[in-house]
């Protein structure tokens, strides 16, 4: 090797040395700012939004009953996958549908502009498409799981007399995704004192809920329940045993609490009887639902304090516990809760910060208003950036840049190889290739199907790490054309 070309070798060097170190001094003062303008804009939100009898309506105040305390991961988790508890946090805090479709979207863009960057084939791109999307099928669900871990507010009561309550969640025994052992740690997390387990149709995942903290010994309070499924869904809590969704809601309603039960109509502007008719033989209603208030003032007037008036997450998975209900009194065991449910000591809560809607508005939702809740998703989430986040995002910054130039510095030999190596593979070679593909999707599908589809997983169980292994013999099918193609080339081009 000559003078001339040594000197050239370490001057590409020296050029990528350098290039580095920019990168790592660039992403250390973007994300430094950032970390600033979030300790600018965070600090703990006490307002709450609670109904007032004086002004018979629900107003925002700064609660008398209970604070929000801010609770993060580990530093350690922060540093090594920031970006990842950050798209997590998102996915689990903004609108389902909405982050679905973005995740599905950002993936599509980069494969598609990854084929085009290369000059693949037409066939090549549409390979891209179809891989994106059954990729981010497979990320959004992940990311879900993964809200589990995400940084979250903790309710703390400040009041004596009132236990923090959630009196609707569901496990992956139907539209949940969680276990219920993990849906107690879930809770238990974010400063619950009481936690219904109310399954749809079926008390399983109450009953073993119910088990795991005992064999804990938390002090945890966990109901057993269920939620009936018929013209208008109850929620059935104390209960132990399943009750006939076939039946008229007034006649289970009474069976339930001649059983010392307790019946309430969830989410009560779903409900296809009238308010007053239901009143007749139910202990209460759900007049709010995540992030929806019930705009029937009426009720609110009539029955606050003579009926328990809750406030739920309809929990199925996420990062937030955004509502709460604060039963009063001394709270001791499941007779004490459901004790105060019947006699209508409850006050439901939700936090200002999650901007509730009345169920009229809800429906009139366009794109554009759920875009916003993932605007709020990214404000919110600047309430947890600490110094640990913001070395966690540089890192992952730094390695970005560098893969990019990895991509970047093997575009040419890969274009040579595209040109060169011109392979004709027969017929039966395609079909296999086709048939492998199709299999691929077939597989990854079931699997996401498996996860979100209560009636498939009441009819086969649930089992993640089944999906997962589902999720990666499905990729490998898709994926393993492309990679015989890719090696055929290789071996093509080191001939000539």
């Amino acid at each position: 090797m000559s003078m001339r070309t040594m000197f050239k070798h370490k001057r590409e060097s020296n050029t990528r040395k350098n290039f580095h170190w920019h990168i790592l001094i660039f992403s250390t003062a973007v994300w430094a700012g950032v970390f600033i303008l979030s300790q600018i804009l965070s600090g703990t939100n006490n307002f709450v939004l609670e109904y007032t009898p004086e002004e018979g309506v629900v107003v925002a105040r700064s609660s008398m009953h209970v604070q929000l305390e801010p609770v993060k991961p580990p530093a350690v988790l922060r540093l090594l996958a920031e970006p990842l508890i950050a798209f997590a946090f998102v996915v689990g805090t903004a609108d389902i549908a909405c982050t679905a479709f973005i995740t599905a979207l950002l993936l599509a863009f980069i494969m598609v502009a990854q084929s085009l960057y290369r000059g693949q084939s037409i066939g090549d791109i549409l390979r891209a498409l179809i891989a994106s999307i059954i990729l981010s099928a497979q990320v959004f669900t992940v990311a879900c799981w993964l809200s589990f871990y995400a940084p979250t507010m903790r309710y703390k009561a400040v009041k004596r007399g009132c236990a923090i309550a959630n009196l609707h969640a569901h496990t992956y025994y139907s539209s949940g995704l969680f276990s219920p052992a993990a849906v107690v740690e879930w809770h238990r997390r974010r400063g619950f004192k009481v936690l219904a387990v109310t399954d749809t149709n079926t008390i399983r995942g109450g009953i073993e809920a119910q088990l795991y903290a005992m064999e804990k010994g938390y002090e945890m309070i966990v109901i057993a329940g269920k939620e009936l499924r018929s013209k208008t869904h109850l929620l059935l809590l104390g209960i132990n045993r399943n009750y006939n969704p076939e039946k008229e809601p007034d006649q289970v309603a009474k069976e339930v609490r001649s059983a010392g039960g307790v019946a309430i109509v969830a989410h009560v502007w779903t409900a296809h009887h009238p308010v007053d008719e239901l009143a007749l033989y139910v202990d209460g209603f759900e007049v709010i639902n995540r992030n929806i208030i019930s705009d029937n003032v009426p009720l609110w007037q009539a029955f606050y304090n003579t009926f328990a008036l809750i406030s739920s997450n309809d929990f199925k998975f996420g990062a937030h516990s955004f509502t709460a209900t604060c039963l009063h009194g001394e709270i001791q065991d499941v007779k004490s809760a459901l004790e105060a449910l019947r006699s209508g000591k409850t006050l439901p809560m939700t936090w200002l910060t999650h901007l509730p809607i009345s169920p009229y508005e809800y429906e009139l939702q366009s794109w554009v208003d759920k875009l916003r809740t993932v605007a709020a998703a990214l404000l919110l989430y600047l309430a947890f950036f600490d110094i640990w986040a913001a070395l966690g995002w540089a890192i992952a910054t730094v390695i970005g840049f560098v893969v990019i130039q990895m991509v970047i510095g093997t575009r040419r030999t890969y274009a040579r190889m595209h040109r060169t190596a011109q392979m004709r593979a027969n017929i039966l070679v395609g079909c296999l290739n086709l048939i492998m593909m199709v299999a691929g999707i077939a597989c990854v599908l079931f699997g996401t199907l498996w996860t979100w589809s209560p009636t498939l997983k009441m009819a086969l169980g649930y089992h993640p790490y089944l999906v997962i292994l589902t999720w990666l013999i499905g990729d490998l099918l898709f994926f393993w054309r492309r990679r015989q193609a890719i090696r055929k080339q290789a071996w093509v081009i080191s001939k000539i």
